[in-house]
């Protein structure tokens, strides 16, 4: 597992907060920042730690549990990493850029922080 417990729980607490505030979960998001989690999807040979879909699926789903809607943006995040992945994997060089950035300035979807 590549989230820990005890990160999970202190997201889960905050979620309440960031629910009934409609707020931006960004202490979450710096958290998971400093897991490494945004860079858990991203091939190794781009500086990422090279996680499967299904190991991503895993931990978006242990996320989920403790925070649906920091799960549900950090899903966008790795929806575009995933995106960068398949293109490079099918020959269209332009998909590096993706897993790049990432690791480079980890950023959420087109949102550094």
């Amino acid at each position: 597992m590549f989230l820990s417990e005890e990160l999970l729980q202190e997201i889960h607490e905050r979620a309440p907060r960031y629910d009934k505030e409609n707020a931006w979960p960004a202490e979450d998001y710096a958290a998971l920042k400093e897991a490494g989690y945004l860079k858990a999807f991203v091939p190794k040979e781009y500086g990422g730690f090279g996680l499967s879909l299904k190991e991503i699926a895993q931990e978006q789903t242990r996320l989920a549990m403790a925070a649906p809607g920091t799960a549900l943006g950090v899903n966008m995040h790795q929806i575009i990493v995933g995106l960068g992945k398949h293109m490079v994997r099918f020959g269209n060089k332009k998909g590096r850029t993706n897993p790049s950035r990432c690791c480079r300035r980890q950023v959420v979807g087109v949102w550094d922080f």
